[in-house]
Formats: structure tokens, C-alpha cells, sequence
């Protein structure tokens, strides 16, 4: 027998091994993914949808009112004031009452709620001296006349 041919037989006797050997890797490494994501818990879709999805469109129509009735509020950050001055305007002797969020994108544990509480001229003057400064959400919900309005506007504090 020729000797360069029992060599060539010797050099590739591994290459059958070393391809099962990677299809056993390959082959569990799929299998202990499929595992861990059947183990992982998903949390996309919560348990009372439906009633989201009402509290949203109710959302909506709120929004959609509020532009209807062209109810122009206004905040304002002024710089160098340390306020933030928001105006809701209403006829005299209308009774508004609602909520005021501070949303911090950036930060969520920043955030609060405070009442609408006007004065006689419809301005609330809120204190920011503590707030962090840069972007805030302000996200007013607010009843007037049995009717529930939204506004929502972006600030800079500086």
C-alpha cells in the first residue's frame, strides 16, 4: 500500500467528529434558549386591558373636547423666576378643579401631583426653587362646568 495514501486517510479522520461535535453544540445551545424564554415571564399585556383601553378612549374624547373648546391654557416657566405661572381661563364665579402632574422624563422619582388651586385672576403661581432643573412635562386634568378637560405641555426650568 502506497504510503501517501494511508497518510491523506489519517490526516481527515477528526472531520467527522468535529462536525457532530458542533451540531451537539449548536444543537444545545437552542435548546437551553428555548428553555430559559418558556421560563421568562411576560409582561406585556396586562390583566384589565379592556378597561384600559376604555379609560383611554375616554382619554381621548377629554382631548378631543378640550380642542373643540379651543381652552387656551397657558404655562409659563419665566427665567430667572423660580415659577412656574399656569392660567386656566374661566368665566367669573366658574368653579375649577383638578390635577396638576410634573412629569420628569429623565427621572420618574421626581415626579408629583399638586390640586388646581387658582387665584382670582385664574393664574397659579407653583414654586420650582427644588425642582431639578431641565425638561418637564406638565400634564393638567382639570373640571369645569362638569366637563373634564386635558392640556399637556413640555417646560424648561434654567
Amino acid at each position: 500500500m502506497n504510503t501517501t495514501a494511508v497518510n491523506k486517510r489519517k490526516r481527515g479522520w477528526f472531520l467527522p467528529y468535529v462536525i457532530t461535535g458542533a451540531f451537539i453544540c449548536f444543537m444545545s445551545y437552542i435548546i437551553f434558549f428555548v428553555t430559559q424564554a418558556m421560563r421568562s415571564e411576560v409582561n406585556l399585556v396586562s390583566k384589565d386591558y379592556y378597561q384600559q383601553e376604555l379609560d383611554y378612549q375616554n382619554h381621548i374624547e377629554v382631548m378631543n373636547r378640550t380642542a373643540a373648546q379651543n381652552q387656551e391654557v397657558s404655562v409659563a416657566a419665566p427665567a430667572g423666576t423660580n415659577q412656574v405661572i399656569l392660567h386656566i381661563p374661566a368665566a367669573a364665579g366658574e368653579k375649577i378643579s383638578g390635577t396638576i402632574s410634573f412629569f420628569r422624563p429623565s427621572d420618574g422619582s421626581q415626579d408629583f401631583e399638586v390640586p388646581v388651586n387658582l387665584n382670582e385672576s385664574q393664574n397659579q403661581i407653583l414654586n420650582t426653587e427644588k425642582l431639578a432643573k431641565g425638561l418637564w412635562r406638565v400634564k393638567i386634568s382639570y373640571n369645569r362646568g362638569n366637563q373634564n378637560y386635558y392640556n399637556e405641555t413640555r417646560i424648561t426650568l434654567k
